[in-house]
């Protein structure tokens, strides 16, 4: 079953919806955006498309999928897949710098056995020192608007070392039995990409539509695991 297939019973959705559970009226309205009056019936359900065409926030969108249903290498290929979307905004404000990109080119490399885990966690240490400058570039700037443009540009960074960092541990999970718990817990970490989406939302329109466009073709090209 493709991902875009998979439907949520209310019962579900009301004990796997985050902040939503103190907040009935943005959970129904998931319901109302598909035209449907069942919000109260136990048995009534919501589809990944349902949610996807809702208007309830991006980022909450990513929160709910990235937390209930992707797996360890779905959240890693999402993260990898924002990182790509927003680091232009990144670029235009720091063109010369080119570890951010390069920790996302070692990232993939690595997931596809091109790269060595030595080489990921040296593009990983490089991109999260340029990434922790530009938060402090986004607390200088006095100008809010600037601000909040450059502090995107932070949040495109991080995602990046997210990545990097989830493909790392999910490969320490792989080799250390007892430590799986705890890597698996931070490879799935979905707040950096939620993180992203949400720094997105008013500042960069193109990059909000990207990243909107980008999970629903994910969820339609990728299986329920």
């Amino acid at each position: 079953m493709k991902i875009i297939d998979k439907t949520f019973t209310t019962i579900f959705i009301k004990n796997n919806c985050g902040c939503y559970k103190n907040t009935k009226g943005k959970l129904k309205q998931v319901y109302q955006d598909n035209n449907k009056t069942c919000f109260e019936e136990a048995e009534c359900s919501v589809s990944v498309s349902d949610i996807l065409n809702s208007n309830i926030p991006l980022k909450d969108k990513y929160w709910f999928f990235c937390n209930n249903m992707f797996t360890i290498k779905q959240n890693q290929l999402i993260a990898i897949n924002c990182a790509e979307i927003v680091l232009p905004i990144y670029e235009k404000n720091y063109p010369n710098d080119k570890k951010i990109a390069d920790c996302i080119k070692i990232t993939k490399g690595y997931l596809n056995g091109n790269n060595t885990k030595e080489e990921l966690l040296s593009a990983r240490s490089a991109a999260n020192v340029n990434a922790n400058a530009a938060y402090t570039d986004a607390l200088r700037v006095s100008n809010v608007d600037v601000a909040a443009y450059v502090y995107v540009a932070y949040a495109a960074a991080t995602v990046a070392i997210y990545a990097a960092r989830a493909a790392n541990y999910a490969a320490h999970a792989t080799n250390y039995a007892a430590d799986a718990t705890n890597y698996a817990a931070d490879a799935t970490n979905y707040d950096v990409v939620v993180y992203a989406a949400a720094a997105c939302y008013t500042i960069d329109v193109d990059a909000n539509k990207q990243l909107l466009e980008m999970l629903m073709e994910f969820c339609k090209n990728n299986d329920v695991e």
